[in-house]
């Protein structure tokens, strides 16, 4: 394995060091995750959570032969000293298809942290691939984001809000299993009416699927005609990152209308905060821009849903201007965050509008698809 041409060249501390930035290849991906059990000697199952991402998400990826490698690396002396990953996703992009590369597990040798690694390793994955992406939750990454040229997406904020689905984990929690039953069953009725009177002139219902077919690749390919910028979730995607090659146990929820026509698709996950409290989590939403209705009515659909499985919480985590709206037309409470803010690098540059209509979604960079 060689430097190869158009790789940028380290930041001075990383020069200094005698670092060399390289393209990264399969057979690569054992020091890797060499490197990454090293680097989070605090992961249960580190190594083999790592092995089992690589082999999902890059391996087995239909869309990764499209970059150059698997990702960027850096070695002093012949020792890979840091490495991040950059696996391939399909994206629709100012009207046409792409490929872009996300960004995802990264580490640095122990051993060598404070010598402009981490720096070296952004500056390495802008040239990797015409548009690249990635996340991050350090307030001095998202400073060497910004220096090396990468546009923040979405503001100064993450855009995730949250809304309640229940009172009754919550107040079982204070007051114990009994009590906090009693307590909350009247409360909760009030989000039951909620609910009631959204979805009562639709007659609709909410299931969920365990596999994509030709009537959601309809659905995304309404959607599409109208974005700017968005991960394509048609059914070829859906069915290899939801089912074929899990990482995280997400879950596909259909929303459907009185004659059964589907009319928007949700995905989401579960964080558990202790045995009485949960939160249900929303990391995408698929929906034709011409059925405004169906957007509020599928967050309904999942409130009631998750409600009835005892989620206290519900975060959404999928944001864009459009949806940003609609969460606060529908009373959700923001969640300000600097953390986990979204960097988007092209090369040329997008345009403004491309970058500002930008649905930022859950499923993008894997940042919270780890660990099955």
């Amino acid at each position: 394995m060689s430097a190869v041409r158009g790789m940028p060249a380290v930041p001075p501390m990383a020069a200094d060091a005698g670092v060399q930035p390289l393209v990264l290849q399969p057979p690569d991906i054992a020091e890797c995750v060499a490197l990454a059990a090293r680097s989070f000697e605090e992961f249960e199952r580190g190594e083999a959570m790592v092995r089992a991402w690589f082999d999902a998400r890059v391996l087995a990826n239909p869309w990764q032969h499209r970059l150059p490698g698997i990702g960027v690396g850096l070695r002093c002396e012949g020792e890979l000293v840091a490495f991040r990953a950059m696996f391939a996703q399909p994206w629709w992009l100012e009207g046409a298809s792409t490929v872009a590369a996300f960004a995802a597990h990264t580490a640095v040798d122990p051993r060598r942290r404070g010598q402009g690694l981490g720096t070296a390793l952004i500056d390495a994955s802008r040239a990797f691939a015409r548009i690249s992406g990635s996340t991050s939750a350090g307030v001095v990454t998202q400073k060497s984001y910004a220096r090396l040229g990468f546009a923040a997406i979405g503001g100064r904020d993450s855009g995730f809000h949250r809304v309640r689905a229940s009172y009754v984990g919550s107040l079982q929690r204070r007051f114990g299993g009994t009590l906090g039953r009693v307590l909350g069953a009247p409360l909760d009725l009030l989000l039951v009416r909620r609910e009631r009177s959204a979805l009562a002139t639709g007659r609709l219902r909410l299931e969920e699927l365990t596999h994509c077919d030709d009537e959601v690749e309809r659905l995304w390919l309404r959607c599409r005609a109208t974005q700017r910028s968005c991960l394509e979730r048609g059914s070829r995607y859906l069915d290899w990152r939801l089912f074929e090659q899990p990482t995280a146990p997400l879950r596909l929820a259909a929303l459907r209308g009185a004659a059964g026509t589907l009319r928007a698709l949700a995905v989401w996950t579960t964080e558990r905060y202790d045995e009485h409290v949960s939160s249900a989590v929303l990391r995408d939403l698929l929906w034709a821009d011409e059925d405004s209705a169906a957007l509020p009515a599928m967050l309904h659909a999942l409130l009631a849903h998750w409600r009835a499985l005892g989620h206290a919480w519900a975060s959404l985590e999928v944001t864009s201007p459009r949806l940003a709206r609609c969460w606060r037309e529908l009373g959700c409470e923001a969640v300000p965050s600097k953390g986990n803010r979204y960097w988007i690098h092209a090369a040329p540059p997008l345009a403004p509008s491309t970058l500002e209509a930008w649905i930022r979604s859950g499923l993008d960079g894997d940042y919270g698809d780890v660990g099955a």
